[in-house]
This record gives structure tokens, sequence and C-alpha cells, in this order.
């Protein structure tokens, strides 16, 4: 059952529009954690003609996560780390600049102040897709030479995780690697056979679609789900175990926020095989921890800076609720409403049979 949602960059925008001036509840807030590869798309659109709006969409980020404590996923490359190792990547800098990037947006009055930062992080994401493209041409170039029979794509694709962890490929089970990112393994693939039917496919022309493939990696963790605007990736994921943690979502319908609400709501509360399941609900529960889950970022909620910090040893888990709902008296409130439903409708027939 996923218990946490994590975002594209067209979806935090969205959840920027619907929670300007309204809030999400704090209960739901916990469920939400935030992508470094969203906030630094969100972030270098600073320098695009939506500036303004860009920035008044990052401040509403207080009405929607936790402003005491809200989760950051590591960068794709050390979640990658994670997976291979099954320990944290070696400490960087990367949470100090992710500091510095937030600190300096949710204190800028104007977009004026911020276009120089933006500036070298757009610069920063352009090296990031063209290297990205680099990647997946190579990867293109040796499928046009030798084809994807005899699990070609998957070798090759595997090897290309080993190097960006800086692994032998033999210290780890190639079946291993490909099932705990069966999601991403399968984009790969699928994208890669759609650009092998196009002789005049050109990788730098698809750059966000292939950056877009990292935000996958993190479906790696089993309680996590991606709620993602682009249908793109339905189309190019399909048989996966991890597809079902894949939402889609129109972008008119996040600009809402009683409808994003229930949105939130439906994905982080529902059991996986359906509702009621009273052997579930009358169970304490908690995701186990991801190698990542140590650290959080911690959201000011009278001002000040806010910071990374270990968990205290104990401390319980912000998506780890001690109560779950009580699914009998929810099934039971759905059947009343589907009744008066009923009853409505069929007063609105007769209503015709009268009229008509």
């Amino acid at each position: 059952m996923p218990e946490r949602i994590y975002l594209d960059t067209v979806a935090f925008r969205q959840f920027g529009k619907a929670f300007e001036t309204d809030a999400l509840p704090s209960d739901l807030r916990d469920r939400i954690l935030i992508s470094p590869l969203t906030v630094f798309e969100v972030l270098s659109q600073l320098t695009t003609a939506e500036a303004d709006e860009v920035l008044r969409q990052v401040h509403a980020v207080l009405n929607w996560t936790n402003p005491k404590h809200t989760g950051l996923l590591p960068w794709p490359d050390d979640a990658l780390f994670c997976v291979w190792n099954k320990k944290l990547p070696p400490v960087d800098d990367f949470t100090a600049r992710m500091q510095k990037a937030f600190n300096v947006c949710l204190a800028a009055q104007s977009v004026e102040e911020l276009q120089e930062d933006a500036g070298k992080l757009k610069d920063v994401m352009d090296s990031m897709r063209a290297k990205t493209a680099g990647d997946f041409g190579r990867l293109l170039d040796a499928a046009r030479k030798e084809g994807l029979e005899g699990g070609n794509f998957s070798k090759a694709w595997f090897q290309g995780i080993a190097n960006r962890v800086k692994a032998d490929s033999k210290s780890k089970d190639m079946k291993e690697i490909v099932a705990a990112l069966n999601a991403y393994h399968e984009f790969e693939e699928s994208k890669l056979r759609v650009a092998l039917l196009s002789k005049d496919y050109k990788p730098e022309k698809h750059q966000n679609d292939l950056l877009d493939a990292e935000q996958l990696i993190y479906l790696s963790d089993p309680f996590l789900c991606f709620l993602t605007c682009d249908s793109g990736f339905r189309k190019l994921v399909k048989k996966s175990p991890q597809t079902k943690r894949i939402i889609v979502a129109p972008p008119h319908e996040l600009i809402d926020a009683a409808t994003v609400e229930v949105l939130v709501r439906g994905i982080t509360t529902r059991p996986e095989n359906g509702w009621p399941d009273p052997a579930w609900a009358n169970s304490l529960k908690c995701a186990p921890d991801p190698p990542w889950a140590d650290k959080l970022i911690y959201w000011p909620s009278s001002g000040g800076d806010y910071k990374i910090e270990e968990i205290p040893q104990g401390r319980p888990r912000p998506w780890c609720d001690l109560t779950r709902p009580d699914w009998n008296l929810l099934f039971q409130e759905w059947r009343e409403r589907k009744r008066c439903y009923l009853w409505f409708c069929k007063q609105h027939a007769l209503a015709l049979g009268f009229l008509w």
C-alpha cells in the first residue's frame, strides 16, 4: 500500500495553484515527499516568462507540506547507490545546496532576486539533460548494432547502473537490480524500442523524456507512489508491478484544493486489495525505513532557515500514523452516499417523466 507520494514538475506547480490560498489537511502533509529532480526543474523555471507565477507556487509549498518536517528524497544517483549497496552513500554537500536553494526562494519577494541563481540552476539542469541524452545515445547505437534479443538491453542497462554507482557489475545479481527498479528498466527499454523504430531519432530532442525516467528510480521503495501529469509514463510502463504506483492525473484535476485532498487521501490510505479490509485496518503497520529515511527537511513554522537534521533515536516516522481509518465506518458512509445518489437519480427520472 503506497503511504507516501512524490510529484513531478507539473504536479508540483499544480499543487502550488491549488494551495496558493487553501491548505492541505495536516494529516496528509506528512504523506508528501519532495523529489530533488522536481525541485530543481521548478526552480530553473524562474528564468522563464512565467517566473512570477512559479515563485508564488514555490511559496505555496508551505501550505501543502508539513511546516515542521518534510521528507526529501535523495538524488537519483544516491538512490541507486542505496538500492545496490543497501546503505546510504558517502556524505556530500547536496543537502546544503538544497537548503540554500529553498531558503533563498522562500525568502525572495521578487523574481529579480533569484534570476542569477535560477540561471545557474538552469545550466545545471541543461547539463544533466545533455548527459542523460548522451548516455541514451550510446545505448541506442549499441542496440542498433547488436539488437535487443537475448537480454542485450538488460545487460547493457545493468552495466550502466553499475557504472553510475561505481561498482563492479559482478558483485550483484542482475535479476535483483532489475526487480528492484523494474519500472525504470521497462521505461528505458520501451523508450529504446520506440527510438529503434525511427531512423531519424535524436536523443538530444527528447532530453526531457529521458530525464523524467529518473523519477521512477524512487519506486524501488514499495511504499512510495509517483503522482504525475505525464500520461507517457503509463504508455511506456505497462508490465511492471510498480505500474500501479504511477498515478497519472490531468493537470486540470489538480488545481482544486478539495479535489487534490480526495486524491491524496485515496492514494495514501486505501489498501492495495480494495476496502474495507478489517484485518489490515486493525493491525499497526509502519513502512520499513528506506535507506534514505534517516534525514528530513525541517521547514520553519515561524520564520528562519530550515535545516536537515538527523532523526533522534526512537523518534516516530512522520508518515507512520499511530491510528488507521476505520474502514467499516468508511464503507458504511460510502453505502449511505450511494443510497442517496440512487434515490436522487430515481427522483430525477420521475421529474423528467412528468415534464415530458
